[in-house]
């Protein structure tokens, strides 16, 4: 009986499978949040209040956070589909993903503190920790690349 403990055909598909979902989720992603945005600028502009910036400025920079790292993502999609998975430039990418989701939460909590507008709740603590999390799998990411590196030089 000779078993296979790695099927390059079926882990190619799971690849492929796997990258069609996340591109999937980014582009839902992108569609809700410009949903979202369209129908606070609708809402506003019913209202034509002279908060609405306030309340419409959040949205807008969450929303473009969302696209560029999107395109980040996209990126780190297509070195996988090239085999270069385990590369610094996956690493760079995941640190700089951590890094906008940050500044996304830097920004709001700037933004509810400056506001004359007061909103519910703390959502900018969910993008601090999201991206203080990405930036730790980012140094991990980074130093197993290293450590494949070495491993690849030894004999």
């Amino acid at each position: 009986m000779n078993f296979k403990l790695y099927d390059k055909k079926a882990s190619k598909q799971e690849l492929s499978f796997i990258m069609i979902c996340l591109a999937v989720l980014c582009c839902c992603g992108i569609f809700v949040g410009l949903l979202d945005n369209l129908r606070l600028y609708l809402d506003l502009s019913k209202e034509s209040t002279e908060n609405a910036i306030w309340q419409i400025l959040p949205e807008s920079i969450t929303l473009s956070i969302m696209v560029i790292c999107s395109i980040i993502i996209g990126a780190i999609l297509k070195n996988v589909k090239r085999n270069q998975i385990f590369t610094h430039n996956n690493g760079a990418h995941i640190m700089n993903i951590g890094g906008l989701i940050d500044l996304n939460g830097l920004i709001l909590w700037g933004l509810s503190n400056l506001s004359p507008v007061k909103a519910i709740g703390h959502g900018y603590m969910i993008y601090i920790l999201i991206g203080l999390f990405f930036l730790f799998i980012g140094c991990v990411f980074k130093f197993g690349v290293k450590m494949k590196e070495e491993q690849d030089l030894t004999i």
